[in-house]
């Protein structure tokens, strides 16, 4: 589920821009190796007789993950000459999957028509960004630590 609202408001040589996203994730993963059982063999003689060396059995092979993501944003574009455009602006972002609470995102660019066309534009531009934490990592690590193994070896 994602809800996501921007606002604009052009006031002569700015152009304002005020939003927010919220999202909420649930990742459900299941680890289906060794789920129903895996024999295994030392050689092909083994398995013609039928005389596996290994038994294992995988349970507990599900992990589900929620997580809500919350960001909001303020910036301004200054139309500072007819052919120059300086952008700047301030994001934060926060996910519930993570205890991580500074998440501040300046950013800061320019925008320069040489030959005052809208053809050719050169610019510049850096911010702090922030990636999102990726579920199936997160997954993968939780039912490393609960899973259960039936193992004979």
């Amino acid at each position: 589920m994602q809800v996501q609202e921007v606002l604009s408001w052009i006031k002569g040589a700015h152009s304002l821009k005020f939003g927010g996203d919220v999202q909420r994730v649930r990742s459900t993963f299941i680890d289906l190796s060794d789920i129903s059982g895996t024999f295994s063999f030392d050689s092909a003689t083994d398995f013609i007789a039928n005389r596996p060396s290994r038994f294992r059995q995988n349970f507990q092979a599900e992990s589900t993950q929620k997580n809500t993501y919350t960001g909001f944003f303020v910036q301004d574009e200054w139309r500072l000459f007819s052919n120059v455009v300086l952008s700047y602006g301030l994001r934060y972002e926060r996910e519930s999957i993570l205890d991580d609470t500074n998440n501040w995102g300046p950013r800061l660019a320019i925008a320069y028509d040489p030959l005052k066309s809208g053809k050719t534009v050169i610019r510049l531009g850096a911010g702090i960004f922030y990636n999102r934490a990726l579920l199936r990592t997160i997954d993968h690590f939780t039912l490393g630590n609960q899973q259960l193994f039936f193992d004979t070896n």
